[in-house]
């Protein structure tokens, strides 16, 4: 999304007008015969959840003279079929290189060493064609010299297992007769190892304008960053969009945590930034030219964590297995929910806290959830209590441990009275009988079922506040825990007098001290066994709540 609020960004004018041009490789688009189908669906297939491609063409190929600034790239789209995905998500780095072809297999972090991103975005099962080509406008112009070559790398991260076929999508291909091609590819997270080499490489259309060196002032146009809020430990990546583009210009990105303070971004002289975002961020880009400048500004914060529950490698397939119906008797939340609501990986739905997919629960109330599934299921339900953005296992609710095909069944749950008061989490999946589902399993990639994620506001109970919510993310830690009832309580955010108090389940405190605290402190609880949750308060008012077992 367009960012124009506190990110600085220095950008240089061209002085001459530019003339755009058109390369293809190989000229006749021709195609060659061999190729397989893991080389047939690159650079934009999601057949698994994480693909990667790598290609080398070299400056011969382009027959560019002079400093060019690339602008956008296509591919020749052969073959489609009806199980090609709604969206891909689509990433495009660039970067010059010396090289002309792959001397050996390499991992993707080495192709990636220097590399810029040039697009970031989705493509829709629309922008993919039979017989022909499919168009990605950089968000970002590249500038390539006449002296180099070019290597594009191109990501797709559907997630999980993926969200197509094997040959949902399929590109042209022509031999390059030497190893320019590279390609990695794995379900549930990014792949890390070496890749694969082979001679075939897929068909391209580069699309580029000649540029001048830079002279005057810049436009600095508008930065483009991931959105304004990502959940915390999230890559965010920040571009440049609309800015004058021109050659011998200078990237400069700084950080700050309170806009007055700024920290430069050690190696990293392009027109992009990609970071890890762990609090709220205040970054500017500083491009220049000579002495010339011109600025713009923005920021990105964290998400609470009630909106950054996993969701990327659940698994599932709800052939048979599939959540029918669900409500809440006696209260709103009766979604209108039939069948699977997302037959395709990873079979995951999520609703917003609206009308019938939400409603209010008091804690120390019983109430009764009735499901009707269309196979025999495990199916379970979490709800994240303390707002902490994990569904742990004393949150858990077996629903049902077999269920008829079709039937209707009841469960009863009760919220109790140490749960966190507002907005958070609950989630429903459902799971082929004779695999484990149990308190454990919120996260874990099934291969029946699938996994439904809403949003229910819980009354009655503790009342901690933002303040609470904020330091959820506190790098405090217990240990050992589970633990005897003595403990040590390690946090560099509290100082001082800090007043400590275990409660137990029920929401009786149970345990209540107060002590100098200068980073660790020792308690002796003297409590029975259980699950206790230990709130840390100091003098401030800040707070910090950490959940305690004692065996």
């Amino acid at each position: 999304m367009k960012i124009s609020k506190l990110v600085t960004l220095l950008l240089l004018v061209i002085t001459s007008v530019s003339i755009a041009q058109t390369v293809t490789i190989p000229g006749d688009n021709s195609s060659s015969s061999n190729g397989t189908n893991s080389l047939k669906r690159k650079p934009l297939g999601s057949y698994y959840g994480y693909e990667r491609s790598a290609f080398i063409y070299s400056r011969h190929e382009l027959g560019i003279t002079g400093t060019t600034s690339i602008t956008s790239i296509a591919f020749y789209c052969d073959s489609t079929n009806s199980f090609i995905a709604a969206n891909t998500p689509v990433k495009v780095y660039a970067r010059p290189i010396a090289d002309t072809v792959f001397t050996s297999p390499t991992t993707l972090a080495t192709e990636m060493n220097n590399a810029t991103l040039v697009y970031t975005g989705t493509l829709a099962s629309s922008s993919f064609t039979e017989n022909n080509w499919t168009t990605i406008t950089f968000n970002t112009n590249f500038t390539l010299n006449d002296s180099s070559n070019i290597e594009l790398i191109i990501e797709t991260n559907a997630g999980g297992t993926g969200n197509e076929g094997l040959l949902s999508k399929g590109f042209r291909y022509k031999t390059a007769g030497q190893k320019r091609f590279q390609y990695w590819q794995q379900d549930n997270s990014a792949p890390t190892g070496t890749g694969t080499l082979d001679t075939l490489r897929p068909n391209i259309t580069i699309n580029y304008t000649t540029v001048t060196t830079c002279l005057g002032t810049p436009d600095a146009g508008v930065i483009i960053s991931t959105d304004t809020a990502v959940c915390k430990n999230t890559i965010a990546d920040f571009y440049l969009q609309g800015a004058t583009n021109a050659n011998e210009l200078s990237y400069l990105w700084q950080t700050s945590t309170d806009n007055t303070t700024w920290t430069n971004v050690v190696g990293n002289s392009v027109p992009n930034l990609s970071l890890n975002i762990d609090t709220m961020y205040y970054v500017r880009a500083i491009v220049s030219c000579v002495l010339q400048s011109d600025t713009a500004f923005t920021s990105i914060n964290t998400l609470l964590p009630i909106y950054c529950y996993c969701n990327a490698s659940l698994g599932g397939n709800c052939s048979g297995y599939s959540i029918d119906s669900l409500r809440i008797e006696a209260t709103t939340f009766q979604p209108s929910i039939s069948g699977c609501e997302n037959n395709a990986a990873p079979h995951y739905s999520s609703y917003p806290a609206t009308g019938a997919n939400t409603a209010t629960l008091s804690v120390a109330q019983t109430y009764s959830i009735t499901i009707r599934q269309t196979g025999n299921n495990v199916t379970s339900m979490w709800i994240d209590e303390d707002h902490d953005g994990y569904f742990e296992q004393n949150e858990w609710i077996a629903l049902t441990t077999s269920s008829v095909t079709n039937g209707l069944q009841t469960k009863t749950f009760s919220i109790p009275a140490t749960a966190y008061n507002g907005l958070t989490g609950m989630r429903v999946r459902s799971r082929a009988n004779g695999f484990a589902n149990d308190s454990t399993k919120a996260c874990t990639t099934f291969t029946s079922g699938e996994t439904e994620d809403f949003l229910i506001t819980i009354a009655g109970g503790q009342t901690i506040g933002l303040e609470q919510i904020k330091n959820n993310f506190s790098n405090a830690i217990i240990y050992p825990n589970p633990s005897n009832g003595t403990f040590h309580f390690q946090s560099y955010e509290l100082n001082g007098e800090v007043e400590f108090k275990l409660i137990d389940v029920l929401g009786k405190i149970v345990y209540n001290t107060t002590k100098q605290h200068n980073n660790l402190s020792e308690l002796n609880s003297n409590v029975v066994g259980g699950t206790y949750f230990l709130i840390a308060k100091d003098k401030t008012g800040r707070i910090v709540t950490k959940k305690l077992i004692v065996e």
